[in-house]
This record gives C-alpha cells, structure tokens and sequence, in this order.
C-alpha cells in the first residue's frame, strides 16, 4: 500500500516493492537462488579480487638509468615473487645494491622508460553480502544478483544524478547550511543529508571526497545552474557524463528542511539506503527498506502526516504533464512496471475537474 504526505512537496511512499542489485567486482560463485529469503548480513556471493597493483623505483634504488634496469633483475615478468626476495642486484667497484620485493605478488610489468618494477599482490577473497532484507528475485550470470525489498520512497522536489548505494550520514545535527569544511574524509562512500543548504563547491568537494550523494534541504538557483553547466552542458539527461546524486526536498533558494523531515533521517542514521529513479517520477528517490532495525524506528511525526488514498476522494496532480490539475480519485491498479528494475507501478485513474479522466502514477498526486 502506498502513502503520501499531506500538503507536502516531498513526499512519502510507503510499502513499494523494489529490486535492487547487488554485484560482484568479477565473475564469482553465487551462492543463493531465485525465491530465497535473505537476511541483510547473509553472504549471497563469494569471487577472487586481483591483488593490489604496487610499483616500486627501482632505477632510483640501484643508481642506475631507467633503460639498464632490465640488465640486473633476476626475474621475469609473470614470476612470483616472496617477501624479502632479492628481485635486483647491482655490483660496481666492490658495493653491492639490492633491491629486495616488499611484498609477496607475482611481477605484473617492468618498465624500462622510467625504470619502474610493478608487483601485483596475491588474490583477495571476497565475499558479498545482500545488505537487505528481502527475496531473491533473479540470478544475473555469476556476477550480480537482484533481490527484491519492500521499501520506504521519499521523493523531494529535485533530484539528479546517477543511482547510488549507500550509508545514512546526517551532517548537521540542526538545519545549518552544509559548507566545504564539513566534509571529510570520513564521508567517503556514505550519502550525505544536510538540513540546510548546499552550493555548487559542496557538490565539488564531495566529488573529490568520494560522497555517494547528498540530500539536502535546498540549493540556490546560481548554483544549480553552474552545476548543470559545468557538470552536466547545461543539461541533465542520460547522454551526459555522471556525478554524485543530490535530492532537493525544499526547493530553489535558502531554505531549511521540515523539522520531522530532518527527524526521519536522524532516525536512519548508519542505515543502507538505495538512490534510484522510479518509473513515473522525474529524478531520484531516498530508498528505504523497510524491516530493519533502523527503519523500524523511523519517526512517527512524519508516518502520522501520511494518510491512504480512497476512492473519491479529491486529489491534486503533483507532477509530470497535468501538473497542478484537480480532480477525484475514480480507481486504481497495479502493475509491474520494465523500465525501472523491478518497481511495482500503481496507477491511478482521475477525473478531472473539466470532465477529463487521466491515469497517472500513484505518487504524482496528494490528497487535498
């Protein structure tokens, strides 16, 4: 079933069905099937990783020019090399210089224009957890795996950029515009919520930190607009080259996020969360699953703005080409929606106040 804020610019969908994709770095084994239940820590799939690519000057270390360094090295390329082995040795007027591998790998390249030696590190195991609850959907060849949630959608008035996975961090503990100094490097891989403002630079310098997306309560227009130009050519569709995502749930502007807004997220702290377009709606949404320790205590202020859509029922269209038109509820239906990975689709027939009846997504109108 799927709920809407009241009188709100963003909204909340509860109870959507999902599926999202969890994958491999490389061909691995998968280790569950179609139909199976899993929990958020379960291991779902296991693959090798190639080891670490290090490089080592070793010109510099044995005195010698890049173009000789092949002349003293014991080794080939394709050989495997031990901690401490001796790969390199140079002799001249009676001194000796080593070069011994620092750690255990097999030699991936010698480099005789700079005088470099490359080692590649032994194969990493590693192992693949669903970090959701839910049931497995799908089996994509032996490197993904899709698996289908009930989840929570908040969808704000902006969104753009590619879809992202990620770790809840709220910033700001109040509604205070989040500025360049609040970003570090402990924010790598997480997804950033501000209850204030950001500009252009946060969105650089949470690029340059490896920020997954931020949410946030506003941005103004200046900024916005050297964004889409400089990010994007001054368009935001699927040709152009992709950043982080960033969710707007206030608007244009300097604006703060709605207090139970901002208790939501609190309340998802340290929660995975996905960001991803859903069919019918422009732009990104905040991907909720629901059954998690975190997700059952999300705030109750906001779930009691919630209210059901019955039919009859007077309602506004919030989005896409009727934009603003009114009308009355007159039936609904669901279907499984192919343009976005396995989101349930729930349409809703309108007539409208001109006598028109329109069918539109669910979540693009609110109860008036």
């Amino acid at each position: 079933m799927n709920y809407f804020l009241r009188q709100s610019r963003a909204r909340l969908l509860s109870g959507l069905k999902y599926v999202v994709r969890r994958e491999l770095v490389s061909p691995g084994h998968i280790l569950v099937k179609p139909g199976q239940t899993v929990q958020s820590t379960q291991i779902i799939a296991e693959c090798e990783m190639p080891g670490r690519l290090d490089t080592f000057r070793l010109a510099r270390v044995l005195g010698v020019r890049p173009d000789r360094v092949s002349r003293h090295i014991r080794k080939e390329v394709g050989d495997q090399v031990a901690l401490g082995e001796t790969i390199a040795e140079r002799s001249v007027w009676g001194k000796k210089y080593f070069f011994r591998s620092p750690v255990d790998g097999t030699i991936d390249r010698i480099d005789s224009r700079g005088g470099d030696i490359v080692i590649r590190r032994p194969p990493i195991d590693f192992a693949l957890e669903a970090g959701f609850e839910g049931e497995i959907a799908d089996i994509i060849g032996e490197k993904a795996v899709d698996i289908r949630i009930v989840a929570d959608v908040l969808i704000g008035v902006l969104g753009a950029g590619p879809p992202t996975v990620g770790q809840i961090e709220v910033i700001n503990e109040n509604q205070e515009d989040l500025e360049e100094r609040h970003i570090d490097g402990g924010c790598c891989d997480r997804i950033l919520i501000s209850g204030g403002a950001i500009s252009y630079g946060v969105i650089k310098r949470a690029m340059a930190m490896g920020v997954r997306a931020i949410v946030a309560a506003s941005i103004p227009a200046r900024d916005y607009i050297e964004y889409t130009e400089k990010e994007w050519g001054g368009v935001l569709d699927e040709g152009k080259p992709k950043t982080i995502g960033f969710i707007i749930t206030e608007g244009f502007g300097r604006h703060k996020m709605r207090l139970d807004l901002l208790e939501f997220f609190h309340a998802l702290k340290g929660q995975v969360v996905v960001l991803d377009e859903i069919t019918g709606i422009t732009g990104l949404g905040v991907i909720v699953p629901l059954g998690s320790e975190h997700a059952a205590a999300q705030s109750t202020q906001l779930r009691r703005d919630v209210v059901k859509m019955k039919k009859l029922e007077k309602a506004r269209i919030i989005a896409g080409e009727q934009f603003g038109m009114i009308g009355r509820i007159v039936s609904g239906s669901f279907i499984h929606g192919e343009e976005t990975l396995g989101a349930d689709v729930e349409l809703v027939r309108l007539k409208l106040d001109s006598g028109e009846e329109v069918v539109v997504p669910r979540w693009n109108i609110e109860v008036i």
